[in-house]
């Protein structure tokens, strides 16, 4: 919904505001020049065979060391702060396992993390799909909730222009125990999608989408081409009813 121009994503019992200073995307159409696809892609299950980039950093970073008591008790204990706030959803916000930690620590180990296991993983007809928006000249956008640091990386990997990722809450150069303050998922992936194709002078409905499970069916019915990649039940029953290509 929208009050006031600023648009608010509803998380069941939350509502979370979504202000500009969220969307890092600004690249405005000029006159006379030629307007090209505005492609939106997935990252977990969908650019990301079959597993969960989050899930995968959580035990790298354990085996690395790098979380210790702290994150983990932090982790253990933010479903009990936050669950009435976000129902089933506080798991996808759960990013207290990484408090106390430096955001320059963690994304230099986001960078070895993609090469060392992420890289490996990618689903290649998807890979091949973002090579030929490339070349078409579209301008693809990775919107996804994994975590920035590591959509970061992976995106100038795979000709991917733009970055739309869960952004942590940060203090004084270290993560917290709070809630993202981005977090682009269900119905708030939509909205910033939305907000994005009007910094960037389009139209969501004149663009492209790409995702996997449920909860990117409110952005692949906002836009002209839905395409399901590897889609989970929920979202493979709905792509055959409505005629959405299958990657």
């Amino acid at each position: 919904m929208r009050k006031n121009g600023v648009l608010y994503g509803v998380h069941q019992k939350r509502v979370e505001k979504i202000s500009a200073a969220q969307i890092s995307v600004k690249n405005p159409c000029l006159p006379g020049t030629k307007r090209m696809s505005l492609t939106f892609v997935d990252f977990d299950g969908t650019l990301l065979d079959g597993c969960s980039s989050e899930k995968l950093f959580f035990r790298w970073l354990l085996r690395r060391r790098m979380m210790g008591s702290r994150q983990v008790l932090a982790f253990s204990l933010f479903p009990l702060r936050w669950g009435v706030c976000y129902g089933w959803d506080v798991w996808k916000k759960n990013k207290a396992y990484l408090c106390g930690l430096s955001v320059g620590a963690v994304e230099k180990a986001a960078a070895l993390f993609v090469d060392e296991c992420l890289v490996a993983r990618l689903y290649q007809p998807m890979v091949k799909r973002l090579c030929e928006h490339a070349a078409a000249g579209d301008v693809t956008v990775l919107l996804t909730g994994t975590l920035d640091c590591i959509a970061k990386v992976v995106a100038p990997r795979l000709h991917i222009e733009r970055v739309c990722a869960t952004a942590c809450h940060t203090e004084d150069g270290r993560f917290t125990a709070r809630p993202p303050r981005r977090h682009p998922y269900g119905v708030t992936k939509c909205l910033l999608a939305e907000h994005l194709c009007g910094e960037m002078g389009d139209r969501l409905g004149d663009c492209v989408a790409y995702g996997d499970s449920s909860s990117d069916i409110p952005l692949l019915e906002a836009v002209s081409r839905a395409v399901a990649v590897q889609p989970k039940p929920g979202l493979r029953r709905v792509a055959e009813a409505r005629g959405w290509e299958v990657l």
